[in-house]
C-alpha cells in the first residue's frame, strides 16, 4: 500500500485531514503501518492520535488489517 493509500485509510478511519496528513508527513506506507514501531504511544501521539479513544481505535483497526487474508485487505477499507 502506498503512502497515499494509507493517508486515505487514515482519513476514512479518523475523519481528520490533520491526522491523515501526519501519516503522509511521516511517510507511513502499508508495510510500516503494520509494524509495531507505529503502535507505541509516542509514535501514535506523533501521528496525532493523542486521545486514548483514537489510540484504541487505531490499534483495533491495525489488528483487523493484520488479521486479513492478504496485503490487499487495506484496499477493502479505503475503496
Amino acid at each position: 500500500w502506498s503512502v497515499a493509500e494509507v493517508k486515505d485509510w487514515a482519513l476514512k478511519t479518523f475523519g481528520s485531514e490533520a491526522i491523515a496528513e501526519k501519516f503522509e508527513e511521516e511517510e507511513i506506507d502499508g508495510r510500516i503501518l503494520l509494524t509495531t514501531s507505529v503502535q507505541s504511544s509516542s509514535a501514535m501521539e506523533r501521528l496525532g492520535l493523542v486521545t486514548l479513544g483514537k489510540q484504541g481505535k487505531f490499534l483495533e483497526k491495525i489488528n483487523q488489517l493484520g488479521a486479513g487474508p492478504s496485503a490487499g485487505t487495506l484496499c477493502i477499507y479505503i475503496h
